[in-house]
């Protein structure tokens, strides 16, 4: 080949393989900024999350577990001024109340565990929620699957269970619903799940912070993990939240990918 058209060849080449090299990394570098924000990010939902858990025990154990506890107590008190047939009857109350204390204990010691959440998988842990509120004959609920269930990463699976957390805990304290329905489906590019209730619903077109921090956390953290949360609802006609998240391969646990 002449000499003349060897020079130009080589620089072109080199240069070609520079840009190319430079591409490359221009690629890798903005892939791990995106890592590291959303490892920010997770560390920031963290610390939040570990704030709202404290106040959520703070309030269960006011709401909840010392109300029973009071019970038994006030059924105990006065057992030396009973006769026998009532004495035992307030032993029966107070035992149904302790009882009953030692569930929703037991319930919020798993519940708060993310690590009884990576165990369980994310069916099973709503299951065990749903199944707690069943267990007070107040509200039926129901927990309904489609498609083919498969397990996302824990950092994804984690504020999707808080988010379920908060619009039963909702649903059971303020909707006055009667009936529950918590639908999952499993696709393969896309995992969406939606509640909906026939409870005493809300203005919906309210901005979610006036609203009330419980929607706003739901929304942070939809938005967290790149989730649609949509909030349909109006007075008298109950209540449906969705929440839509985009599948791909890299957010599914190894085990569930083929």
């Amino acid at each position: 080949m002449n000499e003349t058209y060897v020079v130009p060849l080589f620089l072109g080449a080199t240069m070609l393989a520079v840009l190319m090299l430079l591409f490359v990394m221009g690629v890798l570098f903005v892939q791990k900024n995106k890592q590291n924000k959303f490892k920010r990010k997770v560390l920031e939902a963290r610390v939040e999350e570990q704030e709202k858990t404290l106040n959520e025990i703070s309030r269960n154990l006011h709401d909840d577990v010392a109300q029973l506890l009071s019970h038994i107590q006030m059924n105990l008190n006065h057992l030396d001024s009973l006769n026998i047939k009532e004495t035992k009857s307030a032993l029966v109350s107070a035992t149904d109340f302790l009882r009953e204390a030692m569930m929703d204990v037991r319930h919020m010691s798993h519940t708060l565990n993310s690590d009884w959440l990576r165990s369980r998988g994310l069916i099973s842990a709503i299951t065990d929620d749903i199944e707690h509120i069943n267990a007070t004959n107040q509200v039926h609920c129901a927990i309904v699957l489609e498609g083919e269930e498969y397990r996302m990463k824990h950092e994804l699976e984690l504020p999707i269970f808080r988010i379920t957390q908060e619009v039963i805990n909702n649903m059971f304290k303020h909707s006055k619903a009667s009936k529950f329905v918590a639908r999952l489906d499993y696709r393969p590019d896309s995992f969406a799940i939606s509640f909906t209730d026939n409870g005493k619903g809300f203005d919906a077109s309210i901005s979610s912070r006036d609203l009330g921090v419980g929607l706003g956390n739901m929304q942070d953290r939809a938005k967290l993990i790149g989730a649609t949360l949509e909030i349909i609802s109006t007075p008298k006609r109950g209540c449906r939240i969705s929440l839509m998240l985009p599948i791909t391969k890299e957010l599914i646990e190894p085990d569930y990918d083929d």
